[in-house]
């Protein structure tokens, strides 16, 4: 197993660096056919298990006053559960709190969100809930 990791920058609407991690397993066999040994359940937790990384990665960042690392961390994860999972609500709150972070607008909530969220995953817990939007 290899990851494959993606960087490109948004040129249009709101620039911003983008980063999205792919985890990539390479097998012998017909093509056609893809890999008839991958487990989707294994492939989302993979993910998942990134994208709590990435939390994690981005709470430590902003805590340290690097927002505009955070911030590409979180739109990294979100950027990876949308092109692989399409988890919208989840998406939806890491492309908030990355811009939260951009703007100057973090909080000692979002941050404690941000670690629940990555612990909770790392032990096998789902958070399937929504989050309200924080105040401006």
């Amino acid at each position: 197993m290899a990851t494959l990791t993606i960087r490109w920058a948004a040129t249009t609407g709101d620039v911003a660096l983008h980063t999205v991690t792919v985890p990539v397993v390479v097998s012998a066999g017909n093509g056609a056919q893809g890999d008839p040994g991958a487990s989707q359940e294994v492939t989302e937790e993979v993910l998942r298990l990134e994208v709590a990384k990435s939390r994690r990665d981005a709470r430590d960042a902003a805590q340290s006053g690097d927002f505009g690392t955070a911030s590409r961390l979180l739109s990294g994860g979100a950027d990876l559960l949308a092109f692989a999972m399409g988890m919208p609500s989840e998406v939806e709150e890491l492309r908030r709190d990355a811009a939260a972070l951009q703007e100057g607008r973090w909080s000692a909530a979002a941050s404690k969100r941000q670690f629940s969220r990555s612990r909770s995953t790392h032990k096998g817990r789902r958070t399937d809930y929504e989050t309200p939007e924080e105040p401006a």
